[in-house]
């Protein structure tokens, strides 16, 4: 439980650390997508249980950062983590390429994800006009980011796994 929760405060910490470092930095306030990063990187090492409580967890974090409507943001990630099993599960691949892609399409499935269930909640989206053209951008630039901190993010997960002892292991 303790690596889950490490890896939310990560997320949370890059999603900080890119809303600050967005405005000064990124051109039209496109910014890689960290929480829909770990929540991949989650989705393709762990299993369902893991992938939802994060989901929820992030969901939870971002709705307090953003002020947006109650539920949006957990119910826009529950149905990324969602894709991102699905995927995963339909696919056999692995790697660091794979890795920055399913982020790439999980970051610009969740940026319109935000959207259509703004659409369906209150009718209208307040976004500016070019808002639903940032998406792709976002999602490149989360597969870029995701391609740059996979082996971080390895390391983090072999420090916090738990071991198991060697007199468990099996001889061959």
């Amino acid at each position: 439980m303790i690596w889950l929760l490490s890896f939310v405060a990560t997320a949370s910490v890059g999603n900080v650390l890119w809303g600050a470092l967005g405005s000064r930095l990124c051109i039209g306030h496109v910014v890689p997508d960290s929480c829909v990063m770990v929540l991949a990187f989650i989705g393709l090492r762990r299993g369902l249980l893991p992938l939802a409580v994060a989901a929820l967890l992030l969901g939870g974090l971002l709705a307090h950062d953003s002020l947006g409507a109650l539920g949006l943001h957990t119910t826009a990630l529950l149905l990324t983590a969602l894709g991102i099993v699905l995927l995963a599960s339909s696919l056999a691949a692995a790697g660091r390429l794979f890795f920055a892609l399913t982020c790439a399409v999980a970051a610009t499935a969740h940026e319109a994800l935000l959207y259509l269930l703004l659409l369906l909640h209150s009718g209208r989206a307040n976004f500016a006009s070019w808002a639903p053209a940032t998406l792709v951008l976002t999602g490149l630039l989360t597969g870029l980011w995701a391609f740059c901190c996979e082996p971080w993010l390895v390391r983090l997960d072999a420090a916090l796994s738990p071991r198991r002892p060697e007199n468990l292991l099996w001889r061959s």
